[in-house]
C-alpha cells in the first residue's frame, strides 16, 4: 500500500511550503521567460544588487525597452519610475532644468 491520501488542506499546505523553498528559482524563471533571457542571467542582475544607472545599492528591477522588449539591465526603483517619467515626457525635461535654475 502507499501513502495515505492527502486532504485538500494538507496538499495546500505542502504546496505553500514547495513554494517557499523555490521562490527565488521560480521568479528567475518567469522572469526569463518575459524577458527572453536566461535565469541565470536575472539570478546575476538580483544578486548583483546595485542599480545600473545611479550605482546605489538596491533591491533591482530589471529595466527593459517597451517597444522592443530588449533587457537593459538592472535598476533601483527610484530610476525605473524616473525612466518611465523621461521616457513619457521626454519634452519637459528641458523646461524642469529652466524651472530648477530660477
Amino acid at each position: 500500500m502507499g501513502r495515505p491520501a492527502k486532504t485538500k488542506a494538507q496538499k495546500a499546505e505542502t504546496r505553500k511550503a514547495w513554494l517557499i523553498r523555490n521562490k527565488a528559482d521560480q521568479y528567475a524563471k518567469a522572469k526569463a521567460r518575459a524577458y527572453k533571457i536566461s535565469p541565470e542571467q536575472v539570478v546575476e542582475m538580483i544578486k548583483r544588487g546595485v542599480c545600473d544607472l545611479c550605482s546605489a545599492p538596491c533591491k533591482v528591477n530589471i529595466d527593459h525597452c517597451h517597444s522592443t522588449g530588449q533587457v537593459r539591465g538592472g535598476i533601483c526603483t527610484g530610476c525605473n519610475t524616473f525612466l518611465g517619467l523621461y521616457e513619457k515626457r521626454r519634452h519637459l525635461f528641458d523646461k524642469v532644468e529652466a524651472y530648477l535654475s530660477r
